[in-house]
This record gives structure tokens, C-alpha cells and sequence, in this order.
């Protein structure tokens, strides 16, 4: 009956696989449950889910057509050279499957019957409008998902994963950088680890004290590229 239908935001989401989510999945917004799966069905030309979903009337504003909805469902493991931490986005969404969203600034407002694809990840979502450069380094423990890429100490970019190549001594930094400093990464392009260095005049690269170490980036002026080999410490011609 239409009149028993509650207020909120009714809109699809299409996934490549159902996974874990099923009707009833909670919808999350910053952990917080604002909707639900309602139901879903396999679209047989795509092979893809689509699922109906719905969004309290009281929390409908936090979707606009810059939402980004992912997948929360069971525990994400987080590595660094020191270890490793474990995040779970809630207990239900552990058991039943979840989808979380973010919205990005600038969006408009939504009505019913929006469609929106459900990424793999926080990660994937927030990387959409990001490139990924890939940066090797012989020797450093000093580094963390996480950890801040910056140009002239404005942050550009993060590291988003960090593994040891086929040799199991050369560590791969893979960064992720919003797209309009892509041109930052040429050939001649320098790749730095930063940490605090204390003195008798202060501590220089304070940020790393608050942030950890980060990344430092001083482009080069040759052709386009997303690979380099990083550098332990500050080169002296800089």
C-alpha cells in the first residue's frame, strides 16, 4: 500500500557480486545505520546485482550525486613494517554484509530512483579521481599505510599499500595522488622519506612528528611516469 511506504530516499545500487549483503544489510554513514537493503535482483544481461535500497527521510541530504557507496562487509586488515591493526566498520555489518558511503563536497541533491555502483573498498572509493605511482625503496622501516605524500609539505597524495617486491628486500610504496598533480611524476621526478630532525635550533619536518613520516616529492622536467626508485634522505642538490 503507497501510504504505508516510509519517507525516505529510494534509489539502486549495482554491484558486480552480492557477496555478502543480502535484504536487510544496514547502509552506513560514518558507522552510524541511516537505511537499508530492501531487495535485489541479478540483471542477466550485465550478470550484475542491482539492489534496491532505501535511506531514512531524516538522513536523505547526506546523499548527493557525489556519493560514493562501498563495501564494509567483514573485517579490513591495515599492514605496516611495525604491524598490524584491524578495523571492522560495525557488528552488523560483519554478520549481514554493509554498505558504507562517503559524499564528496560540492554534490547535489538526489531524487528517488538514483543509480550508484558499490566499489570494493573505502580505499577504491576515495580513488576514483586518484593515480597510482609506485615507488621502490632498498631500505627503509620507516614508512606506514597511511602516511602523507607531500610537495613542499602540502599534502598531494597518501600511501595506500606498502609490500615487499619478488626479491623480499626492495619494499614497494604504492601511492595514491589526487589527479591534478599527476604532472608532479616525470622522469628526473626525486621521491624522499622525511622524519623529524631535531637540533639545537627545534625540530625541523615538525609535520613528521605529528604525522609520522612521510614522502616528499621535487619533480623532474622529463616525460610522464609512475614508477620510480625512492630515495632514503633528502637529495643535497635540493
Amino acid at each position: 500500500h503507497p501510504h504505508l511506504k516510509p519517507e525516505g530516499l529510494y534509489f539502486t545500487l549495482i554491484a558486480d557480486s552480492l557477496g555478502s549483503f543480502d535484504s536487510g544489510s544496514p547502509i552506513l554513514y560514518k558507522k552510524m545505520k541511516v537505511g537499508q537493503v530492501i531487495g535485489y535482483r541479478l540483471e542477466e544481461k550485465t550478470g550484475k546485482f542491482r539492489m534496491n535500497c532505501f535511506i531514512e527521510q531524516q538522513y536523505r541530504s547526506l546523499v548527493s550525486d557525489n556519493s560514493r557507496f562501498f563495501n564494509v562487509s567483514g573485517v579490513t586488515v591495515f599492514g605496516s613494517l611495525q604491524g598490524v591493526s584491524i578495523k571492522t566498520e560495525s557488528l552488523e555489518s560483519l554478520i549481514t554484509g554493509g554498505i558504507g558511503f562517503i559524499s564528496i563536497p560540492g554534490g547535489r541533491s538526489v531524487s528517488d530512483n538514483q543509480e550508484f555502483k558499490v566499489y570494493d573498498s573505502l580505499s577504491d572509493a576515495e580513488s576514483v579521481d586518484k593515480t597510482e605511482i609506485v615507488v621502490r625503496f632498498k631500505n627503509t622501516e620507516q614508512l606506514n599505510v597511511g602516511a602523507r605524500v607531500n610537495h613542499r609539505g602540502i599534502q598531494i597524495g597518501t600511501i595506500h599499500a606498502i609490500q615487499f617486491d619478488n626479491d623480499l628486500t626492495t619494499i614497494i610504496a604504492r601511492l595514491r595522488v589526487d589527479n591534478r598533480f599527476e604532472t608532479f611524476f616525470r622522469e628526473g621526478t626525486r621521491i624522499w622519506v622525511t622524519t623529524p630532525e631535531v637540533n639545537l635550533k627545534g625540530i625541523k619536518n615538525l609535520e613528521t612528528v605529528l604525522f609520522g613520516s612521510s614522502l616528499e616529492v621535487y619533480p623532474g622536467k622529463g616525460e610522464l611516469t609512475h614508477e620510480f626508485i625512492g630515495l632514503e634522505k633528502k637529495p643535497q642538490i635540493i
